[in-house]
């Protein structure tokens, strides 16, 4: 028997009694299994640490322990984001994957966006941090092409696959090297750097998390054309 700690990150009705699920682990990565719940109404929660208990399968993993350590509460926007953390981690971790430091990255983004009203930061950072463990870090202070640290009174272009390159100062599409100093330094305080780190990130991500619509994507957009307000 198999003990850990897990975030719910997924979960798919199999049965009456019974869900597919996927747990994002401490110390054995994304664990997908089968789940018993005692009524029709599943006791199942997202956002909320738990002490897990399976078998020790290569085949079909089932969960006999399934106990709710801390509970976050998510309303609003901030479940959209949290919903936003779950399919991250659905989508592009492998199951049996071990990123070092990422159940505590998640845990303490769940933390932030129970806390706080400024969403950003936390997605940001946890976009970061999860790109860093999958192998794509995106370093924002230097050129990938060359190492040459960015600089402020440059201009620069982000591809997937070339990372950052100068580009003509006059180039009306070209981010700005403050901006991108600003993001590596974590330093969300501006407008245009907030932008800057969610092109740059999200394109990233982009293609890894597949050409499925996100649920959390839609929440937002809904919410924009409601309140006016910018999406994640």
């Amino acid at each position: 028997m198999i003990d850990d700690q897990g975030f719910l990150v997924h979960r798919r009705r199999f049965s009456d009694s019974r869900y597919q699920v996927n747990f994002l682990t401490r110390d054995h990565g994304l664990v997908q299994g089968m789940l018993r719940t005692r009524t029709k109404d599943s006791s199942l929660q997202h956002f909320a640490e738990t002490s897990l208990s399976w078998n020790d399968s290569k085949r079909l993993i089932f969960f006999s322990r399934y106990e709710i350590d801390q509970l976050s509460v998510l309303q609003g926007e901030s479940l959209y984001a949290g919903i936003y953390l779950n399919e991250l981690v659905s989508r592009t971790v492998h199951t049996d994957v071990v990123i070092d430091g990422l159940f505590d990255v998640y845990r303490e983004t769940i933390t932030e966006l129970q806390d706080s009203n400024d969403l950003e930061p936390p997605l940001r950072n946890f976009e970061r941090q999860l790109l860093k463990g999958l192998g794509f870090e995106i370093r924002f202070d230097y050129e990938s092409s060359n190492g040459n640290p960015i600089q402020t009174q440059r201009n620069y272009r982000y591809g997937s696959e070339t990372g950052f390159t100068q580009v003509p100062n006059d180039n009306c599409e070209g981010i700005s090297g403050t901006d991108l100093l600003m993001v590596a330094s974590n330093n969300y305080s501006t407008i245009s750097a907030r932008r800057t780190a969610k092109l740059v990130l999200q394109s990233a991500l982009k293609p890894l998390l597949g050409e499925k619509p996100l649920l959390s994507r839609s929440l937002f957009d809904t919410t924009q054309v409601r309140s006016g307000k910018r999406e994640h």
